[in-house]
């Protein structure tokens, strides 16, 4: 190399070169000259240059001289890679394997860039031989002569010809070499005719050469400016060909210092450890999911069937996620090197491409781009180049584009289509492939050399400059069959890529890992093949519409190998209406599947190793995962807010594995290596939903084409952006030539232009004025002046173009809507996304109305207060706030679309930006609304344990051991004093009250008798019967007499306190007034009958739970039920046990007011309901008629008399005071009878619904959930005593054999289930959150000083008396836990304090609540099932409560 030229420059080669013209018969000699070239660059993409590259390698060539620039270049001639030498000894070949390219007879050199040359000497010109000619191109690609050929053999006429026709023999060379060939048919010499024995006889084909009067540059000149003036010629020193002809002798052959290797394997620690967290979450979420989140009741299957759902998505994730840690990625080599004159490739690698462009109906514009870009791209020394346009639209325009173009371009065409064809673009590759590139090797592919490659680009990608360079680095190896590379798209914006059409996720993360497991990928264009592989392979398979997808299996299954190239290295145009992209993906889908379902499937393809299958399969299976996750995942929120159906129970267990697998999840999916790439994996979620329809529609076909209710899919090209005026794409063309060629400072030739080109030179001439100039040596060591090249007239041109543009008026608003409207075609896709979108909004919009609209809720938009209530309450809770979140996530993709639909501008750019962050922010409140709004849920299998033995605690005697142990601070007392012994304390004083002992026995007998699974569950059941016991066998001995009973035992007055004085009675059960009274009803009395029909009922029931287990026991308590029950028939009907009297006040007063003192007592105000429920159970002990027809009486009696008119809210109360509800309940079990049945059914619409049967308001929900009666002081004074009452009786019914024989729905019990635990669950704590339990020593913030009076007795010895234990400041010194006490206020405050009636405790408060539990525990009732068919359907159009 001369040290003297500056680093950057070009040697001078010095060659001297005979050219015969072609057609003419006239030959030139070119002088020898000197140029020095900056290099170029071989990364620079320019798909408008020209495809002459080689013009801007070897140096400027003249301006003057069009037909030169019309052979399209040339290159010094090289070895052909399968011959020993430069001048290689001729060999025979058979007859049907001559190789294309050669002429028989002739020396075979080997062809570069589609050029043919003679032979050139490398020799000094002054020992060349002056016969020694260049002859022109043949059709076949270009024969080479040696100086004994003829002037006959120097081209063969341009020829077009289908089957069965042949072109005229040319002459052949008269040489000694043409000895080496046996004779061929002289249709072997063109490319246009078939083997004569090809089964594809009936194949036309149509290849076009550049050959005649005019070369490509002359075509270019005239289309584009009409018929140039004979160019004036440029001095010799100008023509650099003897530096070309030099170039050979001066090459050096190019070997790498080491194999190339363009790629790195890259591993991610960070993708791998969120991989291996990823699958451990996952394993814990679907643990969770199996283990804690079914328990839906009778709507289980709707629960697994979501989880099916999630584990068919999560088999699309992994695979996936296995492909992130090890990925193949560039390792930035800058590929071979270009062709600069001073090296060439060994002859092994001198690789012949041949570029495949394939067409249909594609506008000349969009094929100029990607045929002129093809023909641009920097080729490495030694390479030969051939371009074929494959047109199945037998186009005359593209005709005659290609036929201008030079020897590196030929136009194909002519092939008849088959009937029933499925590939069409296969179909038509492969005409060319085997009819015109390789019809010798028509059987024998293994024999094709295999420096014999086919690169394909889909009509509309424009390949890069260093294009061939890179790929051809790849293809060094020779055990690489296949180089995908990456496409790239010039006219999608990737801020608003809502249909994933630059598919970041594949091209940047899932082709990476796959190569690194040896996959081979095909995705259509972009691609280098080897020949040789492709053809043993069957070439492109024609049986599927995704040809590159079977292709890739092909080569796999045959054992080839592929690379995939990361580097995008073509541009190309994505189809952005929303037709033609719906139609795109569509086909892809149909292929796919068409695959998928025949017996090409990869899951049985035995030559393909297994990570293969599954990678295979996976392609097709995401398909099915997108449909069925997409449209399941769609209905969720819906059913869940509409119907009730909900996916999930929600628990502690269940949030805690989301919170842990969906975040991981997040990561998984949105892995990136550059923050830039978030957006594009996002959108290709978005696309998903998007496309949705589209594959499921596609899917549908594909299996109506296989059973043959539907033809097969068939090929459709996609129509891609671009003009279809041709006299733009010419324009265009001509400013590619013109940029090609002006790569210096060259004086055009003068042509007839038209205005713009007129004015692109005017430009040009005054753009040259003065410019800076530089000094350089030169290689004689003299200095040379170097002036800057001034824009090229193709530049000007294109700018002039580029302002033409800009001047035409702007398309209106409205145009990019119609394009759409206009070529929907009728496609449903778009009503898809409507109904999705319309889906989301309605379940939101059920969200919102379940929320603030309710009959035991006003709500008000003014009202914070109300706000707050919808969350403390539990109105809005996770199973409802969740969905509508999930709805909203889901409105986003339709609502992106419509706004594509509409626009593609900043509005949908900056809408896209705002919902991907929105999306996040909703995935987060979602899993922060589980922590936060989860429902609690109560072990009540605890529970029951605690509230049960409170009730042992009031016992009148000696306690269980258990208790005294449990409680060692409470007095045993035997009460020696008293006429009766045993019994309950049912208030806090010292007083046995035989109505509230009766009918709490009552309760818990009819509990045990119903739900005695229940008790068992908890261990409780044996303790419950003990209970039951212990109180019968009081009332037993209260009935003292055949007709005489004892109501009371103590002295109301006795224990009347004087707080503002402090004084009373208040201490243990040893330091109670020894004044111990009894109080008896007889026949004789006012009174009683309620005290003495309450016994016997009490009795009765007792006899059901013992009749199985002591008979003897259960035959007395029913024979002691019968005598009262006749006592109290005898007595009046008109008065209550409270006539009685204890000195002038009756025994029952709620109070009297002497100097301060009060005390409290059980008031009774009605008599019938206490007959109608004592009648009822007799009946169902002793199956007497007689006591059903007194119950029916008794009842209408009750009705008539003892019901307030209007009802009033207090008549909802059902306690010891008013039975009337447990007896309708109780008769309407056993008898038909209409208005104990209706009464029930209004007592269940009062308590659940809040209203009467006139739609009166009756109750109201506190903000935590307890259901209030309002307006009712006894109610506000006992709210959660009276809750329990109607919860255990909805327990009851709902599982009664009557009520479901009735036709009860499973909808209704579940509600009735679900009200009871409402009750229970808000006296632990409340639905939601850490709320105060109202269960002493249970929960959390439990009352820490109930009512009672030896849990308050100080600690320290002293006598318990009121100042130190009723009015003492500090929390109980004792623990009474399990005792319930009365309850707060309608807004949920309440008073812990001794001295507010809220405090107090009775085990009249406790029965209830264990019946109710042990109901809860018996059917398993869980809050999850609560919310199972909560929605708005059923609240709107199904009965909430029981009907008749």
């Amino acid at each position: 190399m001369d040290p003297n030229i500056p680093h950057g420059t070009r040697q001078p080669y010095p060659m001297v070169v005979h050219h015969q013209q072609s057609g003419s018969g006239s030959s030139f000699i070119a002088a020898a000259s000197t140029e020095y070239l900056q290099p170029q660059n071989p990364y620079d993409l320019n798909p408008s240059a020209s495809p002459h590259s080689l013009a801007a390698q070897m140096g400027p060539f003249p301006a003057g001289s069009p037909e030169f620039y019309g052979m399209g270049g040339f290159h010094p001639m090289v070895p052909n890679p399968y011959m020993p030498s430069i001048f290689p000894t001729p060999f025979a070949m058979p007859q049907q394997q001559v190789m294309p390219g050669y002429v028989p007879g002739a020396t075979p050199y080997h062809h570069v860039h589609g050029s043919s040359f003679g032979s050139v000497d490398a020799i000094p010109a002054t020992q060349r031989d002056a016969r020694s000619t260049v002859s022109s191109s043949s059709a076949s690609g270009g024969a080479y002569t040696t100086p004994a050929t003829t002037a006959a053999s120097s081209s063969y006429p341009s020829i077009s010809t289908t089957a069965g026709a042949q072109p005229a023999a040319a002459a052949r060379p008269a040489t000694a070499q043409a000895a080496a060939f046996p004779p061929v048919n002289p249709s072997k010499d063109s490319l246009t005719t078939l083997p004569a024995a090809d089964t594809r006889a009936d194949t036309a084909a149509d290849v076009s050469s550049n050959k005649g009067s005019d070369s490509a540059f002359t075509k270019a000149i005239k289309m584009l400016f009409g018929s140039p003036k004979p160019p004036a010629p440029l001095p010799p020193k100008r023509f650099p060909l003897e530096a070309a002809a030099a170039r050979l002798e001066n090459s050096v052959v190019w070997v790498p210092r080491k194999k190339p290797n363009p790629f790195k394997l890259h591993f991610s620690p960070v993708a791998m450890l969120i991989l291996l967290a990823f699958l451990a979450s996952a394993g814990y979420y679907f643990y969770v999911r199996v283990a804690f989140t079914l328990n839906m009741g009778n709507h289980t299957w709707y629960g697994i069937l979501i989880l099916v759902v999630e584990l068919i998505g999560l088999t699309s994730v992994i695979p996936y996620g296995v492909l992130l840690p090890f990925q193949t990625l560039s390792s930035g080599s800058k590929g071979l090197p270009i062709d600069d004159g001073r090296v060439i490739l060994p002859p092994e690698k001198r690789f012949r491409v041949h570029i495949l462009v394939p067409c249909y109906k594609e506008s000349l514009e969009v094929i100029t781009n990607t045929v002129t870009a093809a023909l641009a791209a920097e080729v490495p020394p030694g390479v030969t180049r051939i371009l074929y346009l494959c047109d199945d639209g037998k186009s005359p325009e593209k005709k005659e584009f290609i036929a201008g173009l030079g020897d590196e371009a030929r136009y194909v065409s002519g092939r008849i289509r088959t009937p029933g064809e499925i590939n069409g673009k296969s179909a038509n590759v492969n005409n060319c492939l085997r009819n015109i590139i390789f019809p010798e090797y028509e059987g024998h592919p293994e024999l094709i050399p295999l420096t014999e490659l086919v690169v394909v680009f889909d009509a509309d990608m424009a390949a890069r400059r260093n294009f061939l360079l890179k790929i051809l680095e790849v293809m060094w190896d020779d055990g690489c069959s296949l180089c995908l590379t990456p496409q790239a798209f010039s006219n999608i914006n990737p801020k608003a890529d809502i249909f994933n059409n630059i598919n970041q996720q594949f091209w940047e993360y899932v082709l990476p890992g796959c190569d690194a497991l040896g996959y081979i990928a095909c995705t259509g264009t972009n691609f280098c093949l080897r020949a040789r592989s492709l053809g043993m392979v069957g070439w492109f398979p024609e049986y599927t519409i995704t040809e590159d997808y079977a292709l890739s299996m092909e080569l796999k299954s045959a054992g080839f190998k592929g690379r995939y190239l990361a580097e995008y290295l073509a541009v190309g145009e994505a189809p952005d209406e929303v037709r033609n992209v719906c139609r795109q993906r569509s086909r892809w889908t149909k292929g796919h599947m068409q695959i998928f379902f025949s017996r090409r499937c990869p899951l049985t393809n035995w030559k393909l190793p297994l990570i293969h299958k599954i990678l295979y399969t996976n392609g097709t299976w995401a398909y099915f995962c997108t449909i069925i996750t997409t449209l399941v995942f769609l209905f969720v929120p819906f059913n869940s807010l509409v119907f009730g159906y909900h996916p999930v129970t929600f628990s502690y267990e269940f949030a805690l594995a989301a919170t842990v697998y969906l975040p991981m999840n997040f990561l998984l999916m949105n892995y990136v290596r550059k923050p830039q790439h978030l957006k594009g994996q996002w959108m290709a979620q978005v696309s998903n939903h998007i496309l949705t329809f589209t594959y499921m529609k596609a899917v549908f076909n594909t299996l109506l084409s296989i059973v043959g209710f539907k033809e097969k899919a068939g090929f459709k090209a996609t129509d891609k952006s671009g003009s279809n005026n041709p006299i733009a794409a010419i324009q265009k063309l001509g400013s590619n030539l013109r940029n090609s060629m002006q790569r210096h400072n060259h004086d055009l030739p003068t042509v007839n232009t038209p205005p713009l080109a007129a004015a692109a030179v005017a430009a040009s001439k005054a753009a040259s004025g003065p410019m800076t100039q530089r000094v350089v040596i030169g290689p004689d060591g003299k200095p040379r002046v170097l002036t800057p090249k001034p824009l090229t007239q193709a530049q000007i041109i294109q700018q002039q173009l580029k302002q033409q543009e800009k001047q035409k008026k702007k398309p209106k608003r409205g145009c990019w809507v119609w394009i759409n409207a206009k070529t929907l075609e009728g496609a449903l896709d778009p009503l898809f996304l409507a109904f999705s979108l319309c889906l989301s909004l309605a379940a939101i919009a059920a969200g919102v109305y379940t929320v603030i609209k309710s009959k035991t809720f006003d709500f008000s938009v003014n009202s914070w207060s109300d706000f707050a209530q919808i969350f403390t309450s539990g109105r809005l809770d996770v199973y409802i706030l969740v969905p509508m979140l999930w709805a909203l996530y889901n409105a986003i993709p339709p609502l992106l679309f419509f706004v594509y639909f509409f626009t593609k501008g900043r509005l949908l750019q900056g809408l896209c930006s705002f919902m991907q962050a929105f999306g996040v922010v909703l995935a987060a409140a979602a899993i922060a609304s589980v922590w936060l709004m989860i429902p609690n849920e109560y072990n009540l299998k605890d529970v029951l344990p605690a509230v049960t033995q409170f009730v042992d605690t009031a016992r009148s005697g000696a306690l269980p051991p258990a208790t005294a142990l449990k409680y060692s601070f409470l007095e045993s007392s035997t009460a020696t004093s008293d006429s009766i012994v045993g019994g309950y304390y049912m208030n806090s004083d010292y007083n046995k009250y035989s109505l509230p002992i009766a009918t709490s026995m009552t309760m818990l007998a009819w509990s045990l008798i119903e739900f005695p699974k229940g008790y068992a569950a908890a261990g409780q059941f044996q303790t419950a019967v003990d209970q039951l016991k212990w109180g019968a066998d009081y009332l037993m001995a209260a009935h003292t007499a055949p007709n005489q009973f004892v109501v009371q035992i103590g002295r109301g007055k006795d224990y009347a306190i004087d707080i503002p004085n402090k004084n009373g009675s208040w201490g243990v059960p040893s330091d109670m007034p020894k004044n111990r009274t009894a109080f008896t009803i007889n026949p004789n009395s006012k009174g009683g009958a309620d005290a003495a029909a309450a016994a016997a009922a009490a009795l009765a029931a007792t006899y059901q739970v013992y009749k199985s287990t002591d008979p003897s026991y259960a035959q007395s308590a029913l024979s002691h039920a019968q005598e009262l029950y006749g006592l109290a028939t005898m007595l009046p009907t008109n008065g209550t046990y409270c006539v009685l009297k204890d000195g002038d006040f009756s025994i029952c007063a709620e109070g009297i007011k002497t100097g301060g003192y009060r005390w409290t007592a059980f008031i009774s105000n009605s008599v019938y309901d206490d007959l109608a429920l004592a009648a009822a159970w007799l009946y169902k002990a002793t199956g007497v008629r007689s006591y059903a027809s007194d119950a029916e009486f008794f009842f209408r009696q009750h009705q008539v008399t003892e019901v307030p008119a209007p009802m009033n809210p207090t008549y909802y109360i059902a306690n010891y005071d008013n039975q009337a509800w447990a007896a309708a309940l109780m008769i309407d079990q056993l008898l038909d009878f209409p208005p104990a049945q209706q009464q029930v059914l209004d007592y269940f619409k009062g308590w659940m619904s809040g209203s009467d049967t006139n739609e009166k308001p009756v109750l109201f929900v506190t903000p935590r959930g307890l259901h209030f009666l309002g307006g009712s002081p006894v109610a506000g004074d006992e709210p959660l005593p009276t809750a329990g009452m109607a919860a255990v009786l909805a327990m009851v019914y709902a599982h009664n054999p009557k009520s479901k024989t009735r036709g009860l729905a499973d909808y209704v019990i579940g509600n009735m289930e679900c009200f009871a635990l409402q009750q229970v669950t808000y006296a632990l704590g409340g639905q939601m959150g850490k709320g105060r339990s109202f269960i002493v020593g249970v929960g959390s913030d439990y009352p820490s000083k109930p009512k009672q009076r030896q849990a308050s007795c100080p600690t320290d010895g002293s006598t318990c008396n009121i100042q130190n234990a009723l009015l003492a400041s500090g929390p109980n010194p004792h623990v009474i836990t399990g005792a319930i006490v009365a309850g707060p206020d309608g807004t949920d405050r309440y008073a812990d304090d001794r001295t507010n009636d809220q405090s107090r405790v009775s085990p009249a408060y406790n029965i209830p609540f264990m019946g109710t539990i042990a109901g809860l525990l018996q059917y398993d009732v869980k809050p999850s099932q609560c919310q199972m068919g909560q929605g708005l359907y059923q609240s709107t159009f199904l009965s909430f409560t029981p009907t008749k």
